[in-house]
Protein backbone atom coordinates (compact mmCIF):
# COMPACT_ATOMS: atom_id res chain seq x y z
CA UNK A 1 0.00 0.00 0.00
CA UNK A 2 1.65 3.15 -0.88
CA UNK A 3 1.01 5.52 2.10
CA UNK A 4 0.87 9.03 1.18
CA UNK A 5 -1.71 8.71 -1.31
CA UNK A 6 -3.94 7.98 1.53
CA UNK A 7 -2.76 11.38 3.19
CA UNK A 8 -4.19 13.20 0.16
CA UNK A 9 -7.39 11.26 -0.11
CA UNK A 10 -8.30 12.21 3.47
CA UNK A 11 -7.13 16.01 3.20
CA UNK A 12 -8.42 16.26 -0.18
CA UNK A 13 -12.10 14.59 1.45
CA UNK A 14 -11.74 17.29 4.04
CA UNK A 15 -10.78 20.73 2.32
CA UNK A 16 -14.12 21.19 0.52
CA UNK A 17 -15.22 21.77 3.83
CA UNK A 18 -13.12 24.06 5.32
CA UNK A 19 -12.81 27.37 5.00
CA UNK A 20 -10.22 28.53 1.79
CA UNK A 21 -7.54 30.24 4.24
CA UNK A 22 -6.17 26.78 5.02
CA UNK A 23 -3.11 25.26 3.87
CA UNK A 24 -3.15 22.55 2.30
CA UNK A 25 0.42 21.51 3.13
CA UNK A 26 -0.28 21.81 6.49
CA UNK A 27 -2.69 19.74 6.93
CA UNK A 28 -0.64 16.95 4.42
CA UNK A 29 1.84 17.56 7.31
CA UNK A 30 -0.28 17.36 9.97
CA UNK A 31 -1.88 13.78 8.23
CA UNK A 32 1.64 12.54 7.93
CA UNK A 33 2.68 12.53 11.62
CA UNK A 34 -0.17 10.94 12.49
CA UNK A 35 0.58 8.00 9.72
CA UNK A 36 3.72 7.88 11.16
CA UNK A 37 2.23 7.40 14.39
CA UNK A 38 0.06 4.73 13.26
CA UNK A 39 3.96 3.23 11.85
CA UNK A 40 5.43 3.52 15.23
CA UNK A 41 2.70 1.34 16.65
CA UNK A 42 3.34 -1.31 14.62
CA UNK A 43 -0.37 -2.90 14.00
CA UNK A 44 -0.54 -6.22 11.65
CA UNK A 45 -0.56 -5.46 7.94
CA UNK A 46 -4.40 -6.73 8.04
CA UNK A 47 -5.44 -4.17 10.84
CA UNK A 48 -2.58 -1.05 9.48
CA UNK A 49 -5.04 0.51 6.85
CA UNK A 50 -8.03 1.22 9.33
CA UNK A 51 -6.03 2.76 12.16
CA UNK A 52 -4.09 4.16 9.97
CA UNK A 53 -6.48 6.25 8.75
CA UNK A 54 -7.93 6.84 11.91
CA UNK A 55 -4.60 7.96 13.12
CA UNK A 56 -4.17 10.08 10.16
CA UNK A 57 -7.96 11.79 10.30
CA UNK A 58 -7.19 11.89 13.85
CA UNK A 59 -3.86 13.92 13.19
CA UNK A 60 -5.29 16.04 11.01
CA UNK A 61 -8.31 17.48 13.02
CA UNK A 62 -6.17 18.11 16.04
CA UNK A 63 -4.17 20.39 13.84
CA UNK A 64 -7.59 22.12 12.70
CA UNK A 65 -8.52 22.45 16.27
CA UNK A 66 -5.30 24.02 17.04
CA UNK A 67 -6.02 26.96 14.29
CA UNK A 68 -9.69 27.39 15.90
CA UNK A 69 -9.76 30.64 18.15
CA UNK A 70 -12.95 29.63 19.99
CA UNK A 71 -12.55 26.95 22.49
CA UNK A 72 -14.62 23.98 21.49
CA UNK A 73 -17.02 23.56 24.28
CA UNK A 74 -18.17 27.78 23.46
CA UNK A 75 -18.39 26.53 19.97
CA UNK A 76 -20.92 23.39 20.95
CA UNK A 77 -22.93 25.51 22.89
CA UNK A 78 -23.19 28.43 20.43
CA UNK A 79 -24.19 25.60 17.81
CA UNK A 80 -26.73 24.17 20.03
CA UNK A 81 -28.73 27.36 20.90
CA UNK A 82 -28.43 29.35 17.83
CA UNK A 83 -28.25 26.82 15.22
CA UNK A 84 -25.11 27.66 13.66
CA UNK A 85 -22.65 25.58 12.23
CA UNK A 86 -20.02 23.89 14.50
CA UNK A 87 -16.58 25.44 12.35
CA UNK A 88 -16.96 28.77 11.92
CA UNK A 89 -13.74 30.88 11.39
CA UNK A 90 -12.59 34.57 12.26
CA UNK A 91 -12.11 34.95 8.63
CA UNK A 92 -15.84 33.89 7.77
CA UNK A 93 -16.79 36.58 10.27
CA UNK A 94 -14.96 39.82 9.18
CA UNK A 95 -17.44 39.90 6.08
CA UNK A 96 -20.44 40.06 8.53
Amino acid sequence: MRLDPVVSTIVNSLLPRLPRHLDRSDLMAAGRRGLWDAILRGKTQAAFDGYARIRIYGAIMDELRTQDWMPKGSRRRVAKEEGVPTIVWIEDLKGS
